[in-house]
């Protein structure tokens, strides 16, 4: 591994390498684009609001969906066998501890249409 998941070099190359994707996006001539983000609080809104302007000026419109899932679904979804695969949080320890560092997780402004996503399905792609 490069950088540390946790290291602010990590977040600065990680951020660094999305701009200059969204960057590039405006020239393939795509009609749309859908891009997710794991959201941890509003401190993230000016990285959103970054994005935005940057595909704005290749001629989208960003619209942010923001998926509401309960924390007793989070707990539940960390346990399958699908996320054992993946580089994401695997376990009902790592939730809470996520949870704890992130409080304010589930508060978003009124610019994102939020859909409730605990009643459904854990979908693996």
């Amino acid at each position: 591994m490069l950088f540390n998941f946790e290291a602010s070099d990590y977040r600065r190359y990680r951020d660094s390498i999305r701009f200059q994707f969204y960057n590039e996006v405006g020239y393939t001539g795509i009609n749309g684009l859908i891009s997710n983000f794991c959201y941890s609080g509003p401190e993230n809104l000016l990285y959103l609001e970054s994005v935005a302007k940057l595909l704005e000026h290749s001629g989208f419109l960003t619209s942010f969906v923001y998926l509401r899932v309960s924390k007793y679904e989070l707990l539940r979804r960390a346990c399958q066998p699908s996320r054992k695969k993946k580089n994401t949080l695997r376990s009902n320890k790592e939730i809470e501890q996520w949870l704890q560092q992130n409080p304010s997780y589930d508060l978003v402004t009124d610019e994102f249409l939020i859909v409730e996503n605990s009643k459904g399905k854990s979908i693996s792609v």
